[in-house]
């Protein structure tokens, strides 16, 4: 599903635990697991036993124009604190302008976008390339004042790039998207485009791919902040300050 909130004032504490209470737990994959996890700190839950799927993702927003965001291998709610693995602090950045934001919610995953600054961020499970395994992956802002886009700098330092498990059962691993020449060029011949699921690679394997996104990097194909591309009926929106700071595209279904 594809939500959008238009924000009448500068996002404020808390302000995204309530956007994702309002959305992300109208997908019965999603809840929230520990509601008193801290001020204006919630823990929800991805579960989905038949997709091999068991994750928690503590959001800190405590802060105004971001909020920190760790996925954890379990949450004991009782004592509110994370128990097993979990990957690095990474940031969404919610802007601190009056702006519209977007949530895109799936079974096993979402991202948040917004056209003021531009950014996008994605937490949960690509499209893997073993269904068996137990590996969610985080892409955002390595730092609260960042203005990276954090899927379309997928390569950089400046973005949180982890998976909580690869392959072989190792924890937090770095994940990035393929570097190769060409690789983010997206505008073809006849003036149209070539809009994919972007893959990515930990451990010199491939990982899976990103659900429902592409990285962009800095090639826009003439694509400005805001704008939409259709593909065969599936409309996707373009995030992306600038060439500096990236740039990805997020479908809107």
């Amino acid at each position: 599903m594809w939500y959008s909130l238009v924000k009448s004032a500068a996002p404020t504490a808390g302000s995204l635990l309530a956007f994702l209470d309002d959305c992300l737990i109208l997908n019965a994959k999603w809840s929230v697991h520990d509601a008193a996890a801290g001020t204006n700190k919630k823990v929800y839950k991805c579960e989905d036993a038949g997709g091999a799927v068991l994750f928690y993702v503590a959001v800190d927003d405590n802060y105004a124009a971001y909020a920190g965001v760790q996925v954890w291998e379990g949450w004991d709610a009782g004592s509110h604190a994370g128990t097993g693995q979990s990957t690095t602090v990474g940031y969404i950045r919610k802007g601190t302008d009056v702006t519209t934001w977007y949530l895109s919610v799936l079974d096993w995953r979402f991202i948040f976008a917004t056209i003021a600054t531009g950014q996008s961020h994605y937490v949960g499970m690509m499209n893997r390339a073993d269904v068996s395994k137990n590996c969610p992956l985080v892409l955002l802002c390595a730092s609260t004042s960042s203005l990276y886009n954090a899927i379309g700098n997928a390569t950089g330092t400046n973005t949180v790039r982890r998976v909580l498990w690869d392959e072989a059962g190792n924890a937090n691993v770095s994940v990035n998207r393929p570097q190769q020449a060409g690789a983010w060029y997206l505008k073809t011949y006849d003036g149209t485009y070539l809009v994919q699921e972007s893959p990515m690679i930990g451990n010199s394997r491939y990982q899976g791919s990103l659900n429902g996104a592409m990285v962009l990097h800095n090639q826009f194909g003439g694509l400005a902040n805001g704008d939409e591309v259709t593909i065969g009926g599936v409309v996707w929106k373009f995030f992306g300050p600038s060439t500096t700071y990236m740039g990805s595209l997020v479908r809107m279904s």
